[in-house]
């Protein structure tokens, strides 16, 4: 019985650690405020990580891809979601370009790529 406890405080121990390092790479992500070489490589090797979870999960927006209300397939040239009629004319006034370095969507008021965590502006 001991053990079990034990097991299930130091679960919640790992699932706190992992809260605050997600917070912290968050952080680090935005400012660029890296510090140590060390935390570079690894907030970059992160970063690099993301960007393939989001290329396999394919929740990688591309225009006529997918409606980014539902997730329904949408045809090529779409101007409404066949599954929820959700506006994507709409949606992607919204979208000035695509990042330099993923080819993500960027919205003309971000800094940086939501998808990669490249500095869009300087």
């Amino acid at each position: 019985m001991n053990n079990q406890k034990e097991n299930q405080l130091r679960q919640k121990r790992i699932e706190a650690i992992l809260e605050l390092g997600e917070f912290y790479y968050k952080k680090l992500r935005q400012t660029r405020a890296f510090g140590e070489e060390e935390i570079r490589s690894v907030v970059e090797q992160i970063a690099e990580l993301d960007l393939e979870i989001v290329k396999v999960s394919g929740t990688w927006m591309t225009e006529g891809n997918c409606c980014p209300n539902c997730g329904e397939k949408t045809g090529e040239n779409s101007m409404f979601c066949p599954g929820c009629g959700y506006s994507i004319k709409d949606y992607m006034q919204q979208f000035i370009g695509n990042c330099s370095r993923c080819g993500a969507k960027v919205k003309k008021e971000q800094n940086f790529c939501d998808v990669c965590g490249v500095l869009l502006k300087d």
